[in-house]
């Protein structure tokens, strides 16, 4: 489990050479600042400020 996520199938693991801040983009919709992308990892707390409220992100 991933952020309390189910998941159904396998972690993927491993080095990455895309651009995170593009990723983000693509996944979730919103680009992140750079301030917020450290080590190839997104600050939770900036996942949080923006998707706190997961039903503004669901669609019908």
């Amino acid at each position: 489990m991933l952020l309390g996520l189910k998941i159904s199938s396998a972690p993927m693991t491993g080095y990455a050479t895309i651009d995170l801040a593009s990723l983000v983009q693509r996944l979730l919709g919103i680009t992140p600042p750079e301030s917020m992308l450290v080590g190839g990892c997104l600050r939770m707390n900036w996942i949080d400020f923006h998707f706190s409220n997961i039903s503004e992100h669901v669609y019908s």
